[in-house]
């Protein structure tokens, strides 16, 4: 009996929540790694660090799975989707390995080469076996009674990422300390417009913008780097008015919030003479870095 029977599950019909269908992987991370792949407009394949049996395998990977969990992932709070029939297209999967967490995980590699000869890894067919993911009627299933992960051996650019979203962050696989357990994913929204914004990035723009508009989430995420920078009307007690010297220094305050050094940025936007004055550079700099001449913050 091959390792992967233990994860096997029928498709039912008609379809219910027992049998999803496998359409989007997800890659979620914390504020600071989130920085780093913006920066890079990728996700870098890097080396098996865990107690996987391809630890020692020099082999590098992208890690994705499919789970969304209600409570919050381990993972951390930046949550970069994927389009599974983009990701498989043209690669062979192969199995690597269960894990015997919580709650059991199913370890499959995708990867362009073929390694039928390598005795680490089994080749895995997902019409004819009967495993955690199947294909059938040109339609992708997976079993998502346990932890999906899978071990793409690539980088991922962020050019064909399908969504950037945030999710709660609970009991960290990094560290029982992680201080980002107590941040709220709409601080971890607002962080992460402020440090695109503060830094000039543009890899994630085709992920916030709806046509000649900013999508509905992206309004949402404006609305909450406002609420943490500018509500506070007696905040504003500088000199600054002008539009040129107010937009570059709000564009420091920008850079300090995404980078996490948030008391830093409030000192800076004390130096903005008025709450107006701090929306209208806002405005403006959200309007050049989108290309979007009449976009307005929302009310």
């Amino acid at each position: 009996m091959s390792e992967w029977s233990r994860f096997c599950f029928k498709i039912e019909k008609p379809l219910s929540i027992n049998t999803p269908q496998l359409e989007e992987v997800h890659h979620i991370v914390h504020l600071q790694t989130s920085r780093r792949i913006l920066e890079d407009g990728q996700l870098r394949a890097g080396l098996i660090h865990d107690e996987s049996k391809l630890n020692r395998s020099r082999l590098c990977v992208t890690w994705l799975s499919a789970n969304y969990w209600h409570n919050g992932s381990i993972y951390g709070t930046v949550r970069f989707t994927f389009d599974w029939g983009k990701i498989i297209e043209g690669r062979s999967l192969y199995w690597v390995e269960a894990m015997d967490y919580g709650n059991a995980a199913y370890r499959l590699l995708l990867t362009d080469r073929d390694l039928r000869h390598d005795n680490r890894v089994v080749p895995f067919d997902p019409i004819q076996e009967r495993g955690p993911i199947r294909f059938k009627n040109d339609r992708w299933y997976w079993n998502s009674q346990y932890t999906s992960e899978f071990m793409l051996e690539s980088d991922l650019p962020l050019s064909i990422a399908k969504d950037l979203s945030f999710v709660g962050h609970s009991k960290c696989r990094e560290s029982q300390k992680c201080p980002e357990q107590n941040t709220a994913w709409n601080i971890a929204a607002a962080q992460t417009l402020a440090f695109l914004l503060g830094n000039d990035i543009h890899c994630v723009d085709h992920l916030l913008r709806g046509g000649s508009d900013l999508n509905s989430e992206a309004e949402s995420y404006v609305n909450y780097l406002w609420s943490a920078l500018g509500r506070k009307e007696d905040r504003f007690d500088g000199a600054l008015k002008r539009a040129k010297s107010t937009e570059d220094v709000l564009l420091g305050a920008l850079a300090l919030y995404g980078s996490g050094q948030h008391a830093a940025a409030v000192e800076t936007v004390k130096t903005i003479k008025s709450q107006d004055v701090f929306t209208d550079a806002l405005t403006a700099i959200i309007r050049r870095h989108f290309g979007l001449p009449k976009w307005q913050i929302p009310d």
